[in-house]
C-alpha cells in the first residue's frame, strides 16, 4: 500500500503540487465568504480533486468522479437544474461504472495490470459519426424531456445534458479528445451558474462558487490534454520497444 501511494505522488510535478491547492484554496474561501452550504463546498473540494485526477490520467479517477456526480445531482436538483440531476445520478455514474470496468479490461489485455495510468487509445472516424447521431438523438429526447420538467434555461440544459455523456464516452474509450469536449461543457456550466445573477437572484447563493469551481475544471482539463497526450506518446514508444523485443526474441528462435 505505501509503495503504491509512492509510486502515485512520484507523478506530481511542481505545477501539481502549486496548482491543486491554490485551486482548493480559491474555491473553499470563494464558498466561505458567499456562505455556501456545506454540500457546496464538499463537492468543490471533492470535484476539484476528481478532475486533477483524471487529468494525470490515473486509473482511480473514475472512483473519485462517481462521488463527485452524486453530489452535484443533489446540488442540481435543490436548484432546479433537473436535466442536470437526472444525468448526473442516473447517467453519468453509470458511465463512470462502465469507464472502470473498460479500464480494467484495457490493462489487461495490454498485460498492464501494475499501471497506474489509464491505456490512451485512438477513436476511428466510423464510431465519430456514431457519437454525433446519438448525440444528436439525445438532444432531441433530451429536449422535450426537460421541457416537460419545467428545467431552468432549457436550451442550455439541453446542450449541458449532451455534452457530459460525450465527453464521459470517450472518457471511457480512453481518448484524451474527453478533455476538450469537457471543456466546453465546463464553459457552458460556468454560464448556467452565472445567469440567476444578471436575472437579479441574491449573491448570498451558491452561484459563484459554482463558477469558480466549473473555471477550475476547464483549466484542469486543458492541463489534461497536454498530460494524456505525453501519456499517449510514452505508451507508444513503450510498445513499440516491446514489439521490437518480440520479433528479436522470434528471429532468434
Amino acid at each position: 500500500m505505501k509503495q503504491k501511494v509512492d509510486d502515485f505522488f512520484k507523478k506530481f510535478n511542481l505545477f501539481d503540487y502549486i496548482y491543486l491547492p491554490l485551486s482548493l484554496l480559491a474555491v473553499t474561501i470563494v464558498s466561505i465568504v458567499f456562505q455556501c452550504d456545506a454540500l457546496s463546498i464538499v463537492y468543490s473540494i471533492i470535484a476539484l480533486i476528481a478532475v486533477f485526477i483524471l487529468s494525470k490520467g490515473f486509473v482511480i479517477a473514475p472512483y473519485a468522479m462517481i462521488c463527485g456526480y452524486v453530489l452535484y445531482a443533489v446540488q442540481a436538483y435543490l436548484n432546479g437544474l433537473y436535466g442536470e440531476a437526472i444525468l448526473n445520478m442516473f447517467v453519468l455514474v453509470p458511465l463512470q461504472i462502465f469507464t472502470i470496468v473498460s479500464w480494467i479490461k484495457n490493462h489487461k489485455k495490454l498485460k498492464e495490470e501494475r499501471s497506474s495510468s489509464v491505456i490512451v487509445n485512438d477513436i476511428k472516424w466510423k464510431e465519430w459519426l456514431i457519437i454525433f447521431a446519438v448525440a444528436v438523438a439525445v438532444g432531441v429526447a433530451a429536449y422535450f424531456g426537460l421541457r416537460a420538467l419545467n428545467t431552468n434555461y432549457l436550451v442550455l440544459s439541453v446542450f449541458t445534458f449532451v455534452i457530459p455523456i460525450i465527453a464521459n464516452y470517450l472518457m471511457l474509450r480512453g481518448s484524451f479528445y474527453n478533455f476538450a469536449v469537457y471543456i466546453i461543457n465546463s464553459v457552458l456550466l460556468v454560464v448556467m451558474w452565472l445567469l440567476p445573477l444578471f436575472e437579479g437572484k441574491d449573491f448570498g447563493t451558491d452561484f459563484i462558487p459554482m463558477a469558480v469551481c466549473f473555471l477550475s475544471f476547464a483549466i484542469s482539463d486543458v492541463y489534461g490534454m497536454v498530460n494524456w497526450l505525453k501519456l499517449k506518446r510514452q505508451q507508444k514508444l513503450t510498445q513499440n520497444n516491446k514489439n521490437l523485443e518480440e520479433n528479436t526474441i522470434q528471429k532468434e528462435k
